[in-house]
């Protein structure tokens, strides 16, 4: 995820990852309240959500809904393998 980031900025867009800006790699833990407040507020400002589903997706499911929610646009990425 860390080289995907610096993909992205180096394209010149502005990144947020979830997992290292908000919940700092699992050091700060919020409850499933607060998370599900945050992914709104961050989705709200985005143009577009990266989703890599490589992994235990449900927190990923929630953001994608909240996406198609929002009728913003979505892009996923996933291994070859897993398709």
């Amino acid at each position: 995820m860390k080289t995907l980031c610096a993909i992205i900025k180096k394209s010149g867009f502005e990144d947020f990852c979830f997992i290292s800006d908000v919940e700092n790699y699992q050091k700060v833990f919020y409850n499933d309240h607060e998370l599900m407040q945050i992914a709104r507020e961050e989705i709200g400002k985005c143009d577009a959500l990266l989703i890599d589903f490589d992994g235990p997706a449900s927190g990923r499911m929630i953001e994608l809904g909240i996406t198609y929610a929002l009728n913003k646009k979505v892009i996923l990425i996933t291994k070859k393998e897993l398709l």
